[in-house]
């Protein structure tokens, strides 16, 4: 039998997961989410989401291909222009959840800030292994 647990906020029980089986229903609710009819996603929505597809483009362009450094600086900080007007367009999410939602989105956004600094640091050592 699984354990279950009260969320605290509808006074329902849940089943409690952890790891990649709650990382799993948690895609499963974003994905039925996206295609609810009762969610409206504004046009800049969808053109925030193409400027992330356009950033990720430029991010591998920069990596990927010999430009010389000042160029690769400047795609680079068009790429982060373009993450951080994301960001910063999706803060409004937290105005309309409760407030322990949104300290754990905020949680959630440091944690992923922290993986992409993480993750930059680990491009750019690769980076200088593989040219020495």
């Amino acid at each position: 039998m699984a354990d279950t647990k009260n969320d605290g906020v509808s006074g329902v029980d849940r089943e409690t997961r952890g790891g990649l089986r709650n990382f799993v229903a948690a895609y499963r609710h974003i994905r039925r989410a996206t295609g609810a009819d009762d969610v409206k996603q504004r046009l800049f929505d969808h053109v925030t989401v193409g400027m992330v597809g356009v950033a990720i483009l430029s991010l591998v362009a920069s990596v990927a291909f010999p430009f010389h450094p000042v160029l690769k600086m400047v795609v680079l900080g068009v790429t982060v222009s373009i993450v951080f007007f994301y960001m910063i367009h999706r803060m409004g999410i937290f105005l309309s959840v409760t407030p322990r939602q949104a300290l754990i989105f905020w949680q959630i956004m440091l944690g992923a800030l922290w993986l992409g600094i993480t993750a930059g640091l680990l491009v750019m050592m690769i980076g200088i292994f593989l040219s020495d």
